[in-house]
């Protein structure tokens, strides 16, 4: 029988997800956990962190929909078929608790362990305070104390349960505490806690992973048709990205998000190099017109750019009986954002 894998998840991974839990890595990580086949493991100090972030993240974004310069750039939507209910006042309470709600929701449905903290000495957080020992350390922050707490909390958890836990985070001073500690494993996102989990199924994960490989060709030519059908935005300049074209895919790191008896799901790390025209108004040409606010009489500048992105793109796999029937891939990306000003030109 397969070990359990039990792992702890950070506030910044559901931050990563945009509190998403229908994405899908949290999805499959729900999946997992009502299964059985692994333990989330929490506290009750990062789930008042997690729910303090959610409000704080949609204040603000009530706070730049306020941008009257903003506002007036999505005014034009209010002429269309969108829905522009967005545009109206934002009652953050009541939006905060209902995204609050939905995170309880996934913590039941995911059947976690949240491990109580307030009995946490306040004597254990200081002496590793003055001690300098992870969490903290050089440049140490106040909000490292809620780390500390977490910390403890994980591990006084741990010495009642034999066997590794992961921590899933990007927080360097959380991530630290891992160092010289065996049981306890630091990984920087969901997707390497996933194929970490999924190499327990040697024989099924060594099938995808050669399957990817050897489809590199297709996989690089599905990649290039939904790179293309993008929307390209010019980030500082009022103009337009055209004439795409992808000169070059690299594909990198292939992890396994889930394994199924007939289809599995893989994130593949993939390098796009690509060249385009920017178009845009020349900002010391033309006059600008201080009662219509609009400037006129601009020159327009046409420059070959090469840029390159890096994308996180999602594999499907489906086959009967260890044939490959066949393959779906998803970049997953909203319009390609391309900086003018970066040291391409050619």
């Amino acid at each position: 029988m397969l070990k359990r894998s039990r792992v702890f998840l950070d506030t910044e991974v559901f931050v990563g997800e945009c509190f998403n839990f229908e994405s899908t890595k949290l999805a499959e990580i729900r999946r997992l956990a009502s299964l059985g086949s692994i333990l989330i493991v929490t506290t009750n100090v990062t789930i008042k962190e997690t729910k303090r972030r959610i409000e704080k993240m949609i204040r603000a974004a009530r706070n730049a929909l306020k941008d009257k310069g903003l506002r007036f750039t999505l005014s034009i939507l209010q002429q269309t078929s969108v829905d522009c209910s967005v545009l109206k006042s934002i009652d953050v309470d009541v939006l905060s608790r209902e995204l609050q709600e939905k995170f309880d929701k996934y913590l039941s449905d995911c059947k976690a362990e949240i491990v109580d903290a307030s009995e946490i000495s306040a004597q254990t957080i200081l002496d590793a305070y003055f001690a300098g020992e992870p969490p903290f350390g050089v440049g140490q922050k106040k909000d490292q104390f809620p780390d500390a707490v977490v910390v403890a909390a994980l591990e006084g958890w741990k010495s009642k349960h034999k066997g590794q836990l992961f921590i899933v985070s990007n927080d360097p001073d959380l991530s630290s505490v891992c160092a010289g500690k065996p049981d306890l494993c630091a990984l920087k996102s969901v997707s390497e806690f996933l194929d970490q989990h999924n190499k327990n199924q040697q024989e099924q994960s060594d099938f995808v992973t050669e399957q990817i490989k050897a489809k590199s060709d297709e996989i690089k030519e599905q990649i290039k048709d939904q790179f293309l059908n993008q929307g390209f935005t010019l980030i500082g300049r009022d103009g337009d990205v055209e004439d795409v074209e992808v000169d070059r895919i690299e594909l990198g790191v292939i992890s396994i998000l889930a394994l199924h008896d007939d289809h599995a799901l893989a994130e593949v790390e993939a390098n796009v190099r690509f060249s385009a025209v920017a178009r845009y108004h020349d900002p010391d040409t033309g006059y600008y017109d201080r009662e219509t606010g609009m400037s006129y009489g601009m020159e327009t500048i046409s420059r070959n750019i090469v840029r390159e992105k890096n994308l996180a793109v999602e594999v499907e796999l489906f086959w009967e009986d260890e044939e490959l029937d066949y393959i779906d891939i998803y970049i997953g990306l909203p319009d390609v954002e391309v900086e003018i000003d970066e040291p391409h030109w050619y």
